[in-house]
């Protein structure tokens, strides 16, 4: 069961007792604040993720996870200019004209490890983190219509303007995290602070005809709020007979 607390992977404790070995699943939120060269394409990211991870009874944690960047907030805009009117509308496979919605779309794979310092003997388990590792970020500017399709910016020739962008980075966090002893409220919240060194990966972008092979420092800040699910075996109350 989870939050509760059954596994079979764990043995039976209790979080009142002492720090024990759990294993994490969470559900998450975060809010980011682009910087560095990521600020002049996007602005506020939100991200949902999954993550997994494990727990010791030193009350340090592993953890990795998936997260996706559903941003609506592009800056950078100017690709599509070549095919735009005065009014910045495009010509549709119909004829029509056509507005175009800039969407933020990408993806990120953290691997972490923490640590989390109780700060009571009551709740060996919870209290304030910090944690360092690494973190793989994918983004790109996702086109939709608003009415009839733009076959200049569908199917394959999308890739020619979409700045699809990703490489490897560093991340650090720090917060709190709560594991109640009935096992229902169990959360974590806090700050982090990532950066990734990036490049685009298309061949050429179709608006320039060149190849852009600028390497980029991608900057990622904001908060994080996570629901999570404890896996472990719980021991059973402890009940006295006169």
């Amino acid at each position: 069961m989870l939050a509760n607390g059954a596994g079979r992977g764990y043995a039976q404790a209790s979080l009142r007792d002492s720090a024990i070995r759990m294993g994490l699943l969470e559900v998450s939120y975060a809010g980011g604040l682009p910087a560095g060269e990521l600020e002049a394409r996007f602005g506020y990211t939100p991200q949902l993720g999954l993550l997994l991870g494990v727990k010791m009874r030193s009350n340090f944690y592993l953890q990795t996870g998936f997260r996706l960047l559903l941003g609506s907030q592009v800056k950078e805009r100017n690709m599509l200019d070549g095919l735009s009117n005065s009014l910045g509308l495009l010509i549709a496979d119909d004829g029509t004209l056509t507005d175009v919605m800039f969407l933020q779309r990408g993806w990120g794979v953290p691997l972490m490890v923490g640590k989390i310092f109780p700060l009571s003997r009551h709740h060996p388990n919870s209290g304030f983190y910090v944690e360092v590792g690494a973190q793989f970020l994918q983004h790109r500017i996702h086109f939709r219509t608003i009415g009839s399709p733009v076959a200049a910016i569908s199917g394959p020739y999308r890739k020619g303007y979409d700045r699809l962008t990703n490489g490897p980075g560093i991340r650090q966090g720090l917060g709190f995290r709560f594991f109640d002893p009935k096992g229902f409220f169990n959360f974590s919240i806090g700050l982090e602070f990532s950066q990734h060194f990036t490049q685009n990966r298309r061949s050429i972008n179709i608006d320039t005809g060149l190849a852009d092979t600028h390497q980029r420092l991608d900057l990622l800040n904001g908060f994080s709020a996570s629901w999570v699910f404890p896996l472990y075996r719980r021991a059973p109350d402890k009940r006295y007979v006169n």
